[in-house]
């Protein structure tokens, strides 16, 4: 029942069907739901607290807490902590819910669904829009367009915003087309991405399409190599440039004044940095200093939250994709262990490449895939002990053929717990650096240009 509360209540961070449903409208549904499914978590079900992310982000967390105190008022970062616990409980009820293949399955389906309902609201925007006045392309939840541009309710009211989810749902769909499933499998997750591409294009978003782009970059190297990958790549390029969104093909003066409107934004924000290092200015304090938001997730985390803050957030993700990396390396192509890894690695790829052009430091269902990506690696874990410790008990030795999920004699599972963070930080330093200094260039080389 846990679970099954949970996944429908996952399935409504999408849909905000108590946003606009009658007789619904209004209802405090996190408010009930999330101590709920804590509660019964912590009671009923199982309680990991083993890998790395388990500690970072809730540090992350009470570090976001800790410098707004400090930086704006005392009484703000009490009302920022209630605002942010959700965020943070849903990690922990993700990666512990869902630690079958079953469930994890069962999420990737409920997540899908939402998506391809939010694609049927864009094409009801669509076909209602006029042309003319936005208010005339509304949808469903009545939500309408922004300058003919499709958007939802909640999370996702901004165009970018829903081209970057549909972006990121890719991944779940292109998991059954993943090396080594059947055909039947592989044309339905080329079938359900037709829709959410369809989404993307009508977002008109240039985030999304980037995004996209990286999905199918990660996907075709993958399954064909690099050279058909990079052929089937550059084609795809050619396709979006000639038949993609608007703002893709063409660039007029509000699309140049957007982006250096965002470069301002992404120098405004080293600048905050330079004040503010170690406790950065504050969440949600970024237009006090800026007129615009950051248009970029990475600057933000830094200008908020300082290079402490910015490190645990950079971690979380790092350690999760890693974790994800090593199942792929250990698990053998079309078993459900390696596309679910697949999936979740490549919708987390999609999110920091969309995410760098996006505020979407603080994604409400970012914690819900770093969750379902420790989940995963957890169950990688153990099922991969259990086997060795059976081997090592009964005296038989790995035969060089495959076992269950896994390619013959695969190597041990890395230590990805807490203790593991101190071996780890100088390479998360390193990333956390090269990342200020690749956005610094690109900063400084547009600002020369002018």
């Amino acid at each position: 029942m846990t679970f099954a509360l949970f996944l429908i209540f996952t399935t409504n961070i999408v849909l905000r069907l108590n946003d606009f449903l009658p007789g619904f409208r209004g209802f405090p549904l996190a408010e009930i739901m999330i101590p709920l499914l804590v509660a019964l978590w912590i009671l009923f079900e199982k309680k990991d607290f083993t890998g790395a992310p388990d500690y970072l982000l809730p540090s992350f967390y009470l570090l976001m807490v800790v410098t707004f105190a400090i930086t704006v008022w005392e009484g703000g970062a009490i009302m920022l902590a209630r605002g942010y616990l959700a965020w943070v409980l849903l990690y922990f009820l993700a990666a512990n819910l869902v630690r079958t293949n079953k469930r994890m399955d069962y999420t990737f389906a409920a997540l899908l669904a939402a998506s391809l309902v939010l694609v049927f609201h864009s094409v009801q925007q669509v076909q209602n829009w006029d042309g003319v006045t936005d208010e005339s392309g509304v949808g469903f939840s009545g939500a309408t367009v922004q300058m003919g541009r499709i958007r939802y309710v909640g999370v996702m009211n901004d165009p970018n915003d829903l081209a970057l989810f549909f972006a990121m749902m890719l991944p779940l769909a292109l998991q059954l087309s993943a090396k080594g499933m059947n055909l039947f499998k592989s044309v339905a997750g080329y079938f359900v991405c037709l829709p959410l591409v369809y989404g993307i294009i009508l977002s008109n978003s240039r985030g999304g399409m980037l995004a996209c782009g990286g999905v199918a970059a990660l996907f075709t190297y993958r399954r064909w190599g690099i050279v058909k990958a990079g052929v089937l790549c550059l084609a795809l390029a050619m396709a979006a440039l000639t038949f993609g969104p608007s703002r893709l093909r063409e660039e007029n003066e509000s699309d140049e004044h957007s982006t250096q409107g965002r470069i301002h934004a992404w120098h405004a924000g080293f600048e905050i940095f330079k004040k503010h290092p170690i406790t950065g200015c504050g969440v949600g304090e970024f237009t006090e200093y800026h007129h615009l938001t950051a248009h970029n997730s990475f600057v933000l985390c830094f200008a908020e939250t300082g290079f402490v803050g910015y490190l645990l957030w950079l971690g979380t993700g790092a350690y999760a994709m890693y974790g994800l990396y090593v199942v792929m390396t250990r698990t053998r192509p079309g078993t459900r262990s390696y596309r679910q890894a697949v999936g979740l690695f490549d919708s987390l790829a999609a999110f920091y490449v969309g995410g760098f052009f996006l505020s979407r430091t603080y994604f409400l269902l970012l914690p819900v895939l770093l969750g379902l990506a420790v989940a995963r690696y957890k169950m990688t874990r153990d099922e991969l002990s259990e086997l060795q410790a059976e081997q090592a008990a009964s005296g038989t030795l790995p035969n060089g053929e495959p076992s269950g999920d896994f390619l013959p004699d695969p190597e041990p599972i890395p230590d990805l717990s807490w203790r593991s963070v101190p071996r780890y930080t100088p390479k998360l330093v390193g990333l956390a650096l090269a990342s200020m200094v690749l956005i610094n260039l690109i900063v400084r080389i547009k600002l020369a240009r002018g």
